[in-house]
């Protein structure tokens, strides 16, 4: 995804731009599904927990690629990405 964001300011993509924000998403919802997973043994809580801090880092580096690009999307265009989201 980061790559991707500086290609896309690079580039002026604003079409990158929307699938970044959009793979954001799918970040979530692995988080969601690794942190509410009960495929880990509870004996084990050391290891349950640091998947569970791994998962979460990556899910915040995920929102914040997000923001870059929305950000860059400003930078691009003068417009919030919102507006642009209802059009």
């Amino acid at each position: 995804m980061l790559e991707d964001v500086y290609t896309a300011f690079k580039e002026e993509d604003m079409d990158l731009l929307d699938e970044i924000i959009l793979r954001d998403q799918d970040i979530d919802a692995v988080f969601v599904q690794i942190t509410t997973s009960d495929i880990f043994e509870e004996s084990d809580a050391f290891l349950t927990g640091q998947i569970q801090l791994t998962a979460k880092y990556l899910e915040r580096i995920g929102d914040h690629i997000k923001s870059i690009a929305e950000h860059i999307y400003y930078i691009h265009t003068g417009n919030p990405y919102e507006k642009h989201k209802s059009e």
